[in-house]
């Protein structure tokens, strides 16, 4: 028993060594500095892979103005009463406030921060899919997000 566990304990001290040669001849560059980049080469960075670069003042003004929401199709059925379902579309690079307040013009919500709030708590923004959607009127804020997801 005494032999073993001296063996074990020459082993593990020769691992040490050896492990610790390695530690210390590595070369310094390669000591896992990432490249360091200023903020302007990541907002060119970020833009060329397709994503909008906003300031805090910026994004502020954008929530500020709900009428820069860009203009999207709402196809509605005409008819004295409102129509049972209402058509709209969602386009690429829309955001889940964007669709809130189409689907609030459309007057199938009532309440957009309450869907928006909805999205982010049940993480269903990342989830929307683009195109076109038929909804019938008086649905909850629940069925009418589980229509525009693929959750």
């Amino acid at each position: 028993m005494k032999q073993s566990v001296r063996s074990f304990s020459i082993g593990l001290m020769a691992a040490t060594l050896i492990l610790s040669i390695f530690y210390w001849m590595e070369p310094k560059e390669m000591t896992g500095k990432a490249q360091q980049l200023s903020e302007d080469d990541m907002i060119t960075e970020l833009e060329s892979d397709g994503y909008h670069i906003l300031t805090d003042s910026q994004l502020e003004d954008e929530k500020k103005q709900p009428g820069a929401v860009p203009k999207t199709t709402v196809e509605t059925e005409t008819s004295e009463e409102p129509p049972a379902k209402v058509t709209f579309a969602i386009e690429s690079g829309m955001s889940s406030t964007e669709i809130s307040h189409m689907l609030a013009d459309a007057e199938l919500i009532d309440d957009v921060e309450g869907f928006d709030e909805y999205m982010r708590q049940q993480e269903l923004s990342r989830y929307i899919q683009i195109g076109e959607y038929e909804v019938p009127r008086g649905m909850t804020i629940e069925q009418t997000a589980d229509i525009i997801t693929s959750k």
